[in-house]
């Protein structure tokens, strides 16, 4: 009980998870949408089951969110920022200027965010 049951190691592990599991996902690129779904419940399972027992005052959904912005802040970066630049590369993209568009990409990519795109949206995560 001197560390507090060292809390703040539990909680970095916590988020080493997410991590994981988030960058699991976006670097498979064979995995089916079923078999990403799947691993999703478990983690949404998983962190439920923390909320069950008090460690965490959100839902796991606004934990995750939590998550990406307090990990933007440390790299000097904000949701706004990255949504501005995803909706500009949608605005290219749009148009038809594939340059711009991967070149808005390759920007993000630079700063280790990582772009999936889907019929109608764009998500992304951070690498």
């Amino acid at each position: 009980m001197d560390d507090d049951f060292n809390t703040a190691q539990a909680l970095g592990h916590v988020f080493d998870m997410v991590r994981l599991t988030n960058n699991f996902i976006a670097d498979k690129k064979n995995i089916t949408d079923s078999d990403k779904a799947k691993i999703l419940v478990a983690a949404t399972k998983t962190f439920d089951h923390f909320v069950r027992l008090g460690i965490f005052q959100n839902d796991a959904d606004q934990f995750f969110l939590s998550d990406k912005e307090t990990e933007l802040r440390k790299r000097g970066l904000n949701v706004e920022e990255i949504e501005s630049l995803i909706k500009k590369r949608q605005a290219a993209r749009e148009t038809k200027d594939w340059a711009r568009a991967d070149a808005i990409r390759k920007e993000l990519a630079g700063l280790h965010i990582v772009l999936k795109d889907s019929a109608d949206n764009t998500s992304w995560i951070i690498e």
